[in-house]
């Protein structure tokens, strides 16, 4: 008989890559509570500058919108 850790580690599960896109004004509400729930604030114009900067990747507007807070947390 294998060893019970044995099994967990050898068992196969099946996987799926699930990306969410989103449109733009979803993104622009996601940028507006991503910099609430760190205590910030974003002007619309400024928000409207950085999607078009960054596109529609929420990774890279996450890590600049952390940027922006960091020097000043109300953008």
């Amino acid at each position: 008989m294998k060893p019970y850790l044995f099994k967990i580690t050898t068992r196969k599960e099946s996987t799926e890559d699930v990306s969410l896109e989103l449109n733009p004004s979803q993104l622009q509400a996601w940028a507006k509570e991503y910099a609430k729930n760190k205590a910030a604030t974003i002007d619309q114009d400024a928000l409207q500058e950085l999607l078009q900067i960054v596109g529609g990747d929420q990774w890279t507007l996450g890590n600049e919108l952390d940027k922006l807070i960091a020097h000043c947390p109300a953008v």
